[in-house]
């Protein structure tokens, strides 16, 4: 069946690969970005009311749009402009009946990257792993989850996805050892692969689900060279390790994107 996908942050680096992967599926795209570009909504996702009119009667919506990262903005600009929009897109959803989300998270909506001091329970890191989060964009992601869990309770028609993306990348070798072995990597070497992730973002649009799903979507290996069994003896000795590490394996646990979404990173 073909199904009308609404996209916000279609313009940018991921938006775009998910808006090709929905059409060479099949389907019809609705891009919508505050960028002007071809086939494009402008529309500002904190803008509730517009975000309303671009998405109109979609059967799906996809929300990439966001700040990426809290380096380069004030600090409430991040973790603002994030919550509103995201909450607005599920706010819309529920409101225009659209039965299926598929929100993009990151794997710092338990902290890591930009913490001062990451704090690593265990590894492999899976979905249950406690939030320590201390910035204001991983902050941002985990209250999307929070909100998502809220919105779905109060509407029992709606599911959600939430999508843990890493470093979006398009191969291993674009930044593999670029960081010493003997340097902390306090997002643990990880990455994600755009290709593979566009992909899996238009499956979660379809695949059968209830509720509130949160997925890592990482690859399986790490940007490192270096055995992972070493870097985390090097680093993080203290971290016991519960799983399986063999090889260059990422410290991000995804089988349960494999098992849902056929994920291929």
């Amino acid at each position: 069946m073909t199904m009308r996908i609404a996209v916000t942050g279609a313009a940018g680096l991921l938006g775009r690969r998910v808006v090709a992967a929905i059409r060479a599926e099949g389907h019809e795209p609705v891009a919508i970005d505050r960028a002007p570009a071809p086939d494009i909504i402008m529309c500002d996702v904190t803008d509730a009311d517009a975000l309303r009119d671009a998405v109109g009667h979609a059967d799906a919506l996809v929300h990439l749009a966001a700040i990426t990262s809290p380096l380069d903005r004030p600090a409430h600009v991040v973790h603002n402009t994030n919550v509103t929009g995201s909450y607005n897109a599920l706010t819309v959803a529920a409101e225009q009946g659209i039965g299926r989300v598929v929100m993009a998270s990151s794997v710092n909506a338990i902290g890591g990257c930009f913490s001062r001091a990451p704090r690593y329970d265990y590894f492999a890191v899976d979905e249950d792993h406690p939030a320590y989060c201390e910035d204001p964009y991983g902050l941002s992601k985990r209250e999307a989850e929070l909100q998502s869990d809220a919105m779905i309770s109060a509407n029992p028609g709606l599911s959600v996805v939430s999508l843990r993306y890493h470093a979006l990348i398009s191969s291993r070798a674009e930044r593999l050892d670029r960081r010493r072995p003997d340097v902390p990597s306090r997002d643990l070497w990880g990455w994600t692969p755009l290709d593979e992730a566009a992909a899996a973002t238009v499956r979660a649009c379809t695949v059968e689900s209830d509720g509130h799903v949160v997925l890592n979507l990482v690859a399986a290996s790490t940007l490192s060279s270096t055995p992972t069994a070493e870097l985390a003896a090097m680093h993080y000795p203290e971290v016991p390790i519960t799983a399986p590490l063999p090889g260059n394996a990422s410290f991000y646990d995804s089988e349960r994107a494999r098992a849902l979404l056929d994920w291929r990173g």
